[in-house]
């Protein structure tokens, strides 16, 4: 008995040393979390009549605290059934980085086609690293923009949200 415990020491010693290292390493070489601010955040327009075109203003904040590091690579995308509605003027990062607390502004045009049904197209707005084949790398899903427009002749002002229905005049 005494012997088999002699030999089952180094094997919990070893087996203890590899785990700790496996977390130390797990540990200190974590990925820094990207922590991304839209403004204004949900972009909700008024009405954009079939045949024309309105640009909306989006500001990107870098609410992290390591800098955020773009490269070529790094592109605004949209998704969902406004995407082919949509074209995006792409940030322009100064320095190559944009540090906690800085922002960049860019521009989304929404372009509706003369023939295009009556109704509200919706998605979102997101961060992404495309590779130069186009091929989309890397997008920070849990941290994109909302986005809704709708299409229609008639100005229709954008949905009120909850506080809406809160008063007769909203």
């Amino acid at each position: 008995m005494r012997k088999q415990v002699l030999l089952l020491a180094p094997v919990v010693l070893l087996v203890g040393t590899a785990v700790a290292f496996l977390l130390y390493s797990t540990l200190s070489v974590a990925k820094p979390q990207v922590q991304l601010g839209w403004s204004p955040d949900p972009l909700l327009t008024e009405s954009i009549a079939p045949g024309e075109s309105a640009t909306y203003t989006v500001v990107l904040e870098n609410l992290g605290r390591t800098p955020l590091t773009p490269t070529n690579q790094l592109q605004v995308i949209a998704a969902g059934d406004m995407a082919p509605y949509v074209s995006i003027t792409q940030p322009v990062f100064p320095n190559d980085n944009l540090p906690p607390g800085a922002e960049v502004s860019f521009d989304v045009t929404v372009s509706v086609p003369a023939d295009a049904p009556i109704g509200v197209a919706s998605g979102t707005l997101a961060l992404a690293r495309v590779l130069p084949n186009g091929t989309v790398k890397e997008v920070w899903r849990d941290q994109t923009l909302y986005a809704e427009f709708t299409f229609s002749p008639i100005p229709v002002p954008p949905d009120p949200g909850e506080a809406g229905k809160l008063t007769i005049e909203g």
